[in-house]
């Protein structure tokens, strides 16, 4: 394969979404494709979202209602990570685990200015983060971010070096 070019091998038609803006597209740990979609009927909170989970040929499609703007996507064991790159309060929550029901079933904060998010195989959670949340006063994006899966908290150890995990 040339390294300098990039080819697809599966084409895949999204009909079901026709009022939807995309926000990301991601890929998860198989290879699987994740697209996150803003409903353009949301006229503000809640927000109304579709997530189209391409897999091995087969395409799934899932709704989820959230109070906040959300920018990331990624697979997290047979749920879904959703996160809100930026806060409007400090140490609000804008990390969310749903289930493919569209139930809440978690959420934490992640801190401010997001830049990127993934999911390892060990379902640990790494956050990427820009410049606002590595310089944000409440230094949990100072250092990075890896929080491990099952969240057993929502905070955080402000002395403890990269990366940083919850307890």
């Amino acid at each position: 394969m040339n390294a300098d070019k990039l080819i697809f091998t599966k084409y895949y038609e999204i009909k079901e979404l026709g009022e939807c803006q995309p926000i990301s597209v991601d890929l998860g740990l198989k290879d699987d494709i994740l697209i996150l979609y803003l409903h353009e009927n949301t006229t503000g909170n809640p927000f109304l979202y579709k997530i189209v989970h391409l897999d091995n040929g087969e395409k799934r499609l899932y709704e989820v209602v959230a109070n906040k703007e959300l920018h990331f996507l990624q697979l997290i064991e047979d749920n879904y990570l959703l996160i809100c790159g930026y806060l409007a309060h400090d140490q609000e929550n804008n990390a969310f685990i749903y289930d493919k029901k569209g139930n809440l079933l978690k959420e934490f904060c992640v801190g401010n200015g997001v830049n990127t998010c993934k999911v390892d195989q060990d379902h640990h959670i790494w956050i990427g983060y820009s410049d606002e949340g590595i310089f944000h006063e409440s230094e949990i994006g100072s250092k990075g971010r890896r929080v491990d899966y099952p969240i057993k908290s929502k905070g955080y150890r402000k002395k403890s070096t990269f990366p940083v995990e919850c307890e």
